[in-house]
């Protein structure tokens, strides 16, 4: 689910947040993979990424980071505003610190214990409204790209590691 982590979370989300870090902990999680939307683009202006949701998630996360391996996918909320269209990819990366990411090429692999994991970028494919324009020249080439990279590093895996594992915000 998305985290849409508030500036200023209520005790409620705080509260929850620590139940659940201490079940990571409990549980001896090794790897989380967070499919996106870790902020939720909700500043009172609405024309940016709000800073102090990023800090916030850093906050509450921190600890939790520090011992599992976290994994970050782009969601739309991290790096799209949808009230103006603009994107903002610069607390992202600054947060995520995913492998091989850049403003230019969000996707990123890695291996873990036999498992080639391979996070897709959905975000940035056209986007009109509450939903993907798939016809759009820009998100073909988009998907063209894609394909592409998919195709070598699978090749690549092959004799590697056991399974693939795809994941990406929706």
């Amino acid at each position: 689910a998305d985290l849409h982590t508030p500036a200023s979370p209520s005790a409620e989300y705080v509260s929850k947040q620590a139940i659940f870090h201490d079940t990571l902990k409990e549980r001896n999680i090794q790897l989380m993979l967070n499919l996106g939307d870790v902020v939720s683009w909700v500043d009172t202006d609405k024309t940016r990424s709000d800073k102090k949701e990023w800090a916030k998630f850093e906050e509450l996360w921190k600890d939790s980071r520090s011992k599992i391996a976290h994994f970050i996918t782009p969601g739309n909320h991290c790096i799209h505003n949808d009230h103006t269209g603009e994107s903002d990819f610069d607390e992202y990366l600054r947060v995520s610190e995913m492998p091989g990411q850049t403003r230019e090429k969000m996707d990123f692999t890695f291996d873990f214990a036999n498992v080639r994991f391979v996070s897709l970028n959905c975000s940035q494919f056209a986007f009109a409204g509450n939903q993907y324009i798939w016809s759009d020249p820009m998100s073909a080439t988009r998907l063209k790209e894609m394909q592409d990279w998919l195709d070598k590093l699978f090749a690549s895996a092959v004799g590697k590691v056991d399974h693939i594992v795809v994941f990406q915000h929706v």
